[in-house]
């Protein structure tokens, strides 16, 4: 998904939703649900999905779109990734991109995760910014102590600078 990025932005100035993860691939992603930084503002991939190229189990080569084969369409979009062909195509909704992109990871206690919740709602309530998105993981590698990896991310900034503001709650000397 990272190098499908990368080639859209570099060559058309567009972008797709892609995952949290580079390693994975368009299919796994899509069909899998599709979560991302930009879910927040375009939505999960499996929805920017607007037709697919599929081989059936017994051979035939569909397309598959909301007018044709649309059962097919339905289920590679959300009824479970496996057993219904193999997808050997995407077309895929894409969205101008920009040329911003801030992201950053901060490490905290994992007896600060109640907290950091309730900070992050608190914040969203007043300032919802759909382009900044953050993402949390448990991790013990490599320091042997559990703890909690946020990555807050902006993929847009607005004139106003929202996006920047509302990381200023958790990252007070950014500027």
């Amino acid at each position: 998904m990272l190098q499908l990025n990368n080639f859209l932005w570099s060559n058309y100035g567009y972008g797709v939703v892609s995952g949290t993860c580079g390693d994975v691939g368009v299919s796994g992603l899509a069909m899998g649900g599709g979560f991302g930084y930009l879910t927040r503002k375009y939505g999960f991939l499996v929805d920017q999905i607007v037709s697919a190229e599929i081989v059936t189990a017994n051979g035939k080569q569909l397309s598959v779109n909301e007018k044709q084969n649309k059962d097919l369409f339905w289920a590679i979009r959300g009824a479970g990734a496996a057993g219904f062909g193999v997808v050997t195509q995407f077309t895929l909704k894409a969205f101008p991109a920009t040329e911003t992109f801030v992201w950053a990871r901060l490490k905290y206690s994992l007896n600060d995760l109640s907290l950091l919740l309730n900070l992050w709602q608190q914040i969203m309530k007043f300032r919802n910014c759909s382009t900044v998105g953050l993402h949390i993981e448990r991790d013990n590698f490599p320091y042997g102590v559990d703890y909690i990896g946020i990555n807050f991310v902006i993929v847009e900034q607005e004139e106003d600078n929202k996006q920047l503001e509302t990381l200023q709650y958790f990252l007070p000397n950014i500027t």
